[in-house]
């Protein structure tokens, strides 16, 4: 079966081509007139795991309404059929790449639609029903029968959009922590051209930012007697959004909360000097998987990265372009059925190792160099404390003096690679 491949109501379209229906190849999928409430769906069934008529996402009775939405497509400020990306008509397409997320994909998806034009799903590798159930909630489907990584299903979500015309993509992880109520705010920034790539961070404090949000908005929205009162209901959704942001913060473990510092750290370490000075950005949250990107941000994602380090990959590679990074405050669920893929620990080295060689290129005085003179400075006291203690009391001390030989010799290895290692990286720039 095929159909043409149109946005959610047929109007937002980017794209008039055709493409043939979901069989396992990487193809786009498309199902004509379907819905989750189809009687012939291969979901609906007695002994469906995914049971719609007791789903705790009920579309009828859900919360989510989105007939009377509170962001609002018609009367919203952030109008993407009247603005341009680039001098071209904005065309919006969320990103999400997923693995084993039958549960929670087709509400994030129904929730996603009217925020964007286009959801393309990236089914990296499920055992489960998960495109299927992406299919029938309205996404693009690409799937792929073993696991890619991060990486790859992002990159390829985003060759997907490019090639339908999209000129803005967002990214959301699948599993449900984002809340699709941030998609305006992280987006904004692109739209109106002051970033190339937004990320959304989970550790910036929306109060200032809403204050004066809430101070225009008294000024530019009040209705006709001059009450203002056009407004009550977004700046009770602000105490909301404040709130989810308090308790996403204080749900944060310890030991997570410090190693997300430590791969914040890293990360602004990675380019150069230079770079960063010109740049003026360093990153509160580089492991945030919401982000938006503008078309020269689409444009520039020819970078090499594996798994879980794309997003430290994306900001430094960014930056080296000379692109404009910011981020936005958001706020994350945590109470998610899948919560985590990979152990946080585990993850956290790799992510943390795959920065430091990076860092080990970019910097090898800083890697190299730095540890190499505290070695050869702890050597060199440890083996004058040994002499010192021979001198006046005649005490040999062989492992101190095996220990400050080694040191010595560690340090002087260390600062004469790093550097040598500079100067080819110099040598390297210049050329």
């Amino acid at each position: 079966m095929s159909g043409n491949l149109t946005g959610l109501d047929g109007k937002d379209s980017c794209s008039d081509g055709e493409y043939s229906s979901f069989d396992g190849n990487n193809s786009y999928s498309y199902v004509e007139n379907s819905s989750l409430g189809g009687k012939d769906s291969s979901l609906d069934g007695k002994d469906s795991s995914f049971d719609r008529e007791n789903s705790s996402f009920d579309r009828e009775n859900s919360s989510f309404d989105r007939e009377n939405s509170s962001f609002d497509r018609e009367n919203s400020s952030f109008d993407r059929e009247n603005s341009s990306l680039g001098g071209k008509s904005s065309c919006v397409c969320a990103i999400i790449p997923c693995l084993n997320e039958e549960l929670v994909i087709g509400s994030l998806i129904l929730k996603t639609l009217p925020e964007v034009d286009r959801v393309i799903i990236v089914d990296d590798g499920s055992t489960d029903r998960t495109a299927e159930v992406a299919e029938l909630a309205g996404a693009e489907v690409i799937r792929y029968e073993e696991n890619q990584g991060k990486a790859y299903a992002l990159k390829r979500g985003i060759e997907a959009a490019l090639e339908k015309g999209c000129t803005a993509a967002v990214l959301l992880d699948g599993d449900g922590q984002h809340h699709t109520t941030d998609i305006e705010r992280v987006l904004a920034p692109v739209i109106a051209g002051e970033a190339d790539l937004v990320i959304g961070s989970r550790f910036i404090d929306f109060d200032d930012e809403d204050e004066e949000a809430e101070g225009g908005k008294d000024e530019s929205e009040k209705d006709d007697d001059g009450n203002g009162t056009k407004n009550n209901n977004k700046g009770n959704n602000n105490k909301k959004t404040k709130s989810r942001s308090n308790q996403c913060r204080n749900k944060v473990p310890k030991y997570r909360r410090l190693g997300q510092v430590t791969l914040d750290y890293a990360t602004n370490l990675t380019c150069d000097k230079e770079i960063r000075q010109n740049s003026n950005f360093k990153s509160t949250d580089s492991q945030s998987g919401f982000r938006a990107l503008g078309p020269n941000a689409l444009a520039n994602m020819d970078f090499m990265s594996n798994g879980y380090n794309i997003e430290s990959d994306m900001i430094t590679h960014m930056l080296g372009k000379g692109l404009k990074i910011c981020e936005v405050p958001i706020s994350v669920r945590y109470d998610v059925p899948n919560k985590h893929k990979k152990n946080p620990i585990t993850h956290g080295f790799g992510v943390l190792g795959s920065i430091v060689g990076k860092i080990g290129y970019s910097r090898p005085l800083l890697v190299f160099g730095i540890p190499g003179l505290l070695l050869f400075l702890a050597g060199l006291v440890s083996g004058v404390f040994v002499i010192s203690e021979y001198y006046h009391f005649e005490i040999f001390h062989y492992l101190m003096l095996f220990i400050s030989f080694n040191c010595i010799v560690i340090g002087m290895l260390l600062i004469t690679s790093g550097l040598i290692l500079n100067s080819l990286s110099l040598m390297m720039k210049k050329g």
